[in-house]
């Protein structure tokens, strides 16, 4: 087996961090020689995120959890611990949402993976959606129910939309992956 470049520093309930990349440590002699160095934590909430981080911050991989509650037919963004999901300037996002909404009787729902490329320039105005979204129905037991990705250019985030059903309470959240790239 190869050497790990990574130690557990905490229990994954510690609510700071996980793991840590070995060669921030003083002990380090030199960073690793590998394209990139993979990074896991949880957060406060438990939640398991990652990130990734190649050559000069040039690609970056990240994990988020995104949730939100409908009650009826008004449509609600799903939120980041209560924040948009905000985009970096300059960069294009590969992203893959896996959102899943579960009505409160919990006899129906809708779960749907959703896969697009979104860009933002210098401004957050400039945010868009450079192809349609490629949408993917895994479970669709409940009519009404919906979830869509846009491009918000108010805030400069990816925006993920969804509607519930009439006097329903739907309990929704979404595992978002982004893959970065700058824009040269």
């Amino acid at each position: 087996m190869g050497q790990s470049k990574y130690y557990q520093v905490s229990s994954l309930r510690s609510g700071v961090t996980n793991y840590r990349d070995y060669a921030k440590q003083l002990h380090a002699i030199s960073r690793p020689s590998l394209p990139g160095v993979l990074r896991t934590w949880a957060d406060y909430n438990y939640n398991m995120c990652l990130s990734k981080q190649s050559g000069n911050n040039v690609q970056v991989l990240a994990a988020f959890i995104a949730k939100g509650i409908t009650t009826g037919l008004t449509s609600v963004v799903l939120l980041v611990d209560g924040y948009n999901l905000f985009l970096t300037k300059n960069r294009a996002h590969s992203f893959t949402v896996r959102v899943i909404g579960i009505r409160s009787t919990l006899n129906s729902g809708l779960c749907k993976e959703i896969r697009g490329v979104i860009a933002i320039g210098s401004t957050n105005a400039s945010a868009l959606l450079l192809s349609p979204t490629i949408d993917t129905v895994i479970l669709s037991s409940s009519v009404g129910l919906s979830a869509a990705t846009t491009a918000d250019t108010v805030n400069g985030a990816l925006k993920i939309t969804v509607t519930g059903a009439a006097n329903e309470s739907i309990r929704w959240i979404a595992q978002v992956e982004l893959l970065e790239i700058a824009i040269v």
